[in-house]
């Protein structure tokens, strides 16, 4: 139970392929015109461990001089050894993919009374650190994730390095004199400032970008990673980017990687997804989901409405092609453990907004700790070493992970919202070969209505504990309590997929909006969520004439919005409330009263 009474009641994911499904092609996975799938994202299949190498297993005792066990601002003896030591435990996890922090030679004494165990701090990009083991320890690792069919995932600093590194005194030219930032809204501050205090290197100096970029090749050719994390992106000019992933990528080629499924994954710590289109722009084709982490925060430890979290997903939908990969987590070393966002929030609620992580387009990106139940009110808190053990929410991520392999239509499937309330949200996601239904649903829901797209009787079987239910005249009516079920169903030639296409325009609907007891103002208009709604923006919100307005919205679409006017002195006053939400599903005359 999270706080004022939330639970997630009920995940079905209604949806099932053949037993031969789980070795269906790309091509097969993916509905789209005339059967052909879209292009799709990057790994977009994949699901990744996320660990800080000097936080998961102590493995070499022979480097432990810098270890300091009970301060975790300091080293903890982590090491290549201990991954090694471990490959059981994380294959056997079922992830498909492994990220790890940077590994570089990095500042090898206390500042402040921190220590470099993030591996944050380079002194030299071209050396590995010895307190993390050998090039040998590295590459046996690198080498057994590829034998066993797995992705590895570099990090990379590009924006600072380290007081001590020998640059800043010998070559202060290479470096930005800006000073700290301090007004983050700058956006010469954001670019040219030192974060955290550190060095900011100039990327726009020539001998500055040859290393830079040489210094990622190396890494390449020691690891052949699979995909690459770049922290710190929005404090790096464009004009670096531009350049940098022109020629990252002609190197790609020509080193016989697919482009297309290489993940280069900007760190961009915003909660407007507009804010990431010039990076994409820029050559990026991965996000950390920063938009999703603060909504999925929102709903699930601090009990705002169901209709965010839909509203959220839609507005991603729109703005990022599906060839864009999005990086989905709920926690990771930069934040707070989701279990130490709220007091109220329980191992269940963890549980469950992991199932719903696994629901949603994009690649889920587990942080190690996760299923230790690991917590910490600070990302420096939350990064201890904890047991590698084989828990409950260990196993319960193994069967999730599994499911995302055998159902892909979770990561690649056409969605479509079907109910969108306060207490419950429905979305159905679809290919050629399965739909799946998934609920969210609270307590107050009571009973949910889940239909076929035709009316006809239908098995379906929960694939956690083999229950069967069967539906009436096509519709499931579900009472929902604190429980998730993973409910399946085949398509054949007796249960056909319905017909849907991916590249058609949606329907348009009209609605007509009735505002009553507003103060007297000059101006009264509508903003919100939709470019119909000026995106929040006052000067391009829906003017109201008489307190009326019509606007046209797709089918299906979540508006959120506020009524604002506009006094005589051109101030612009918002409703006193939370956000208003509706789920436009036919055409409809709605009245709405100010709220003073």
């Amino acid at each position: 139970m999270l706080r004022g009474g939330i639970s997630l009641s009920l995940l079905l994911l209604l949806g099932a392929c053949s037993s031969a499904s789980e070795n269906l092609c790309l091509s097969c996975m993916v509905g789209g015109e005339n059967g052909h799938p879209p292009t799709v994202a990057p790994s977009a299949t994949d699901t990744t461990y996320f660990f800080l190498l000097d936080r998961l297993a102590n493995g070499d005792r022979t480097n432990d001089q810098h270890r300091h066990p009970k301060n975790v601002l300091q080293m903890q003896g982590g090491d290549w050894a201990g991954v090694n030591a471990h490959q059981d435990y994380l294959n056997d996890s079922g992830f498909t993919a492994f990220l790890t922090t940077p590994f570089m030679l990095n500042r090898q004494r206390a500042f402040f009374g921190h220590e470099a165990g993030h591996g944050y701090w380079p002194i030299d990009h071209y050396k590995l650190d010895p307190r993390w083991g050998t090039w040998e320890q590295m590459q046996n690792f690198v080498f057994h994730t590829h034998e066993n069919g797995h992705k590895f995932f570099l990090d990379v600093v590009l924006n600072h390095v380290d007081w001590d590194h020998p640059w800043v005194k010998e070559h202060p030219e290479y470096f930005h004199d800006l000073g700290p930032i301090k007004n983050w809204d700058d956006p010469r501050e954001l670019v040219e400032g030192q974060v955290s205090g550190l060095p900011d290197l100039k990327q726009e100096n020539e001998e500055v970008y040859q290393y830079l970029l040489r210094s990622t090749k190396f890494w390449l050719s020691q690891t052949d990673a699979d995909g690459i994390r770049f922290d710190a992106v929005k404090h790096i000019d464009h004009k670096f980017w531009q350049r940098y992933l022109a020629e990252l990528k002609t190197y790609l080629y020509a080193s016989g990687r697919n482009v297309a499924d290489f993940p280069l994954l900007a760190e961009i710590l915003h909660g407007d997804p507009q804010t990431y289109l010039p990076y994409i722009a820029d050559g990026f084709n991965a996000f950390y989901n920063y938009p999703l982490y603060y909504t999925l925060k929102e709903v699930f430890a601090e009990n705002h409405s169901l209709f965010a979290l839909a509203a959220r997903l839609q507005e991603l939908d729109r703005v990022f092609p599906p060839t864009i990969l999005r990086a989905n987590f709920i926690d990771n070393h930069d934040m707070p453990r989701f279990l130490d966002l709220n007091k109220s929030v329980t191992e269940k609620d963890l549980e469950q907004v992991l199932t719903v992580l696994y629901a949603l387009r994009g690649m889920p990106v587990i942080y190690s700790g996760t299923e230790a139940l690991v917590r910490g009110k600070t990302g420096e808190e939350g990064r201890k070493m904890f047991k590698l053990k084989r828990d409950h929410l260990f196993s319960y991520l193994q069967k999730l992970n599994k499911l995302r392999q055998q159902h892909p239509v979770l990561a690649l499937g056409e969605r479509e919202d079907l109910v969108v309330n306060a207490e419950s949200y429905v979305f159905a996601l679809r290919n050629l070969q399965e739909e799946i239904f998934v609920v969210i649903a609270r307590p107050k829901a009571g009973r949910v209505k889940v239909a076929w797209e035709v009316e006809r009787d239908g098995e379906v079987q929960d694939l956690l504990t083999g229950r069967r239910y069967m539906s009436s005249r096509g519709e499931f009516n579900l009472s929902v309590g604190k429980t998730v079920m993973f409910l399946a169903r085949p398509f054949n030639e007796k249960n056909p997929p319905p017909p849907f296409n991916s590249s058609a325009a949606p329907d348009l609907i009209p609605l007509q909006i009735e505002l009553k007891g507003a103060p007297p103002l000059a101006k009264l208009a509508l903003a919100g969520n939709l470019d119909i709604l000026g995106r929040w923006q006052p000067p391009q919100a829906v003017a109201l004439e008489q307190q009326q307005a019509t606007i046209i919205v797709p089918v299906g679409s979540v508006l959120e919005f506020k009524f604002i006017g506009v006094n005589e002195q051109g101030e612009v006053r918002w409703e006193e409330r939370p956000n208003r939400y509706y789920f436009a599903q036919d055409p409809a005359n709605l009245e709405f009263v100010w709220n003073h």
